[in-house]
């Protein structure tokens, strides 16, 4: 949780513009990690500070190499369904302070966490309109989607992303300033 020296605001955002922006915050966080690794002296290579940004920059890393997209008809019926993301994120009181790692990574994970949650919701719906025999189409035709199929996709697309956002609040930045 973030300190003293930050406030907590509530933002918005398109759903897949706040995902992308979560693989996006992770991936700059994994080169900054890397960035802090590489630096530490060669003698000081086996410290716990060295281990922690060699898995943190290791567990960003293959978060971002292993990103997907939901596709295709999963796509486009979520996106007609998700409206507008809300969520709250951490921002330093004053505007000269830059804001940690640690709070970067935070809020990229309560974004994460927050678009989970709204993808959980449609498929929730989704799950509604089959049992009521309610179909799906896409907005720039009258074709009916296969519901089984999409909610089958989302269904992956959630269980990766919920894996990527609890590997992702696993990760530490040590030191004084993250």
């Amino acid at each position: 949780m973030a300190g003293k020296s930050y406030k907590l605001v509530e933002c918005s955002g398109d759903l897949f513009e706040t995902l992308s922006d979560f693989y996006s915050e992770l991936e700059a966080l994994a080169d900054e990690a890397e960035d802090v690794r590489d630096s530490i002296p060669e003698s000081l290579q086996g410290g716990e500070r060295y281990q922690a940004f060699d898995t943190t920059s290791d567990t960003l890393r293959n978060i971002t190499c292993s990103e997907t997209e939901l596709e295709g008809d999963a796509r486009t019926v979520v996106a007609q369904d998700a409206g507008v993301l809300k969520y709250h994120k951490y921002v330093p009181r004053s505007r000269r302070d830059n804001t940690s790692r640690m709070v970067r990574l935070e809020n990229a994970c309560i974004t994460g966490r927050a678009a989970l949650n709204l993808f959980e919701e449609i498929k929730s719906n989704l799950e509604e309109n089959l049992q009521q025999g309610q179909g799906a189409s896409t907005p720039d035709s009258e074709t009916q989607v296969n519901l089984q199929e999409v909610i089958y996709e989302l269904d992956n697309f959630i269980d990766q992303l919920a894996s990527h956002v609890d590997e992702a609040e696993g990760c530490e930045f040590p030191g004084m300033y993250g």
